[in-house]
């Protein structure tokens, strides 16, 4: 994935936030059996990942920033709730807004991740409230 690709995906990240409320995690991962290829993943507490909307909602948003060409390098859009143990992972590793920090040939939660673009991961608050 080239910089100019992550940075139109900071730009739709930055306004889904402005638009909806912050992020747990907003980052492009190339999964070791997917080469070439890249998921979009995405969690928030005001996502709800059964409802077809928040996949529409940020569908019409990447394909409104990205050309035909790089849209073509994504695999999918992946909805995960906050206290997923792969989101949790991600969080105790790394806090960041709105920036694009690199991991290459890493594990994550079990997952081999060939590449990945982190560009929020913040914790969500009420659940970590709620876990203690």
């Amino acid at each position: 994935m080239n910089e100019e690709i992550v940075d139109k995906l900071i730009s739709v990240e930055k306004e889904a936030a402005k638009e909806k409320g912050d992020f747990t995690l907003f980052g492009a991962f190339e999964r070791q059996d997917t080469s070439g290829m890249w998921d979009i993943v995405i969690s928030a507490p005001w996502i709800n990942v059964k409802n077809k909307q928040y996949y529409d909602y940020f569908a019409r948003k990447i394909n409104a920033k990205l050309t035909p060409e790089e849209i073509v390098t994504l695999s999918r859009i992946v909805l995960l709730e906050p206290a997923t143990p792969f989101v949790r992972a991600i969080n105790k590793m790394l806090k960041i807004k709105h920036r694009n920090p690199q991991f290459i040939n890493s594990v994550i939660n079990g997952v081999f991740i060939k590449n990945a673009y982190i560009i929020s991961s913040k914790p969500d608050a009420s659940f970590i409230f709620k876990s203690k």
